[in-house]
């Protein structure tokens, strides 16, 4: 089967993260998207579905899309899916097979990218999923579990297409 979707983790995959604007009364007047997202969104989105799959949830929630939106990357995804909306948190593996069956994929169809090894990775992979490690750390050791391992946003498109 082709790989016809892509699962992007929001803190730390898609967004840098700031601790200090998520604090409960935190206005988020500083949001950016980690190196290359916007230029590998932009080449990705030609031949595949994007999707957003993070583990917020509560009020937190409702602030991705506006999030996405300060960033202009909101419209290369067709849903954002959050705890919330799926009513279970990573890493559970009902997390990733309530999004298969909401956009009506396979897991041998579907990539998980993101920056964290147990809710991203293992708990993908433990789905059918195929998974991408994102770390700006190196070394990393693909031992611990996935299916490659990207040091720079760069690097994915190459990675997908060798999938």
């Amino acid at each position: 089967m082709a790989i016809k979707a892509i699962l992007f983790d929001w803190g730390g995959t898609l967004m840098r993260e700031f601790p200090e604007y998520y604090q409960e009364n935190a206005d988020w007047s500083r949001v950016e998207t980690m190196p290359g997202v916007s230029e590998v969104l932009t080449a990705l989105s030609k031949d595949y579905d994007l999707y957003v799959a993070s583990n917020w949830s509560g009020r937190f929630a409702e602030r991705l899309p506006i999030a996405l939106e300060q960033v202009n990357i909101k419209k290369f995804f067709k849903e954002i899916f959050t705890a919330k909306s799926l009513g279970v948190l990573k890493p559970e593996p009902r997390f990733y097979k309530e999004i298969l069956k909401r956009i009506e994929a396979d897991p041998q169809e579907v990539v998980m990218v993101g920056d964290d090894l147990h809710n991203d990775v293992i708990a993908a992979k433990q789905a059918g999923l195929f998974a991408v490690m994102y770390t700006t750390f190196t070394p990393y050791d693909m031992k611990e579990g996935g299916d490659a391992v990207i040091y720079s946003m760069h690097g994915l498109p190459r990675v997908i297409s060798n999938l």
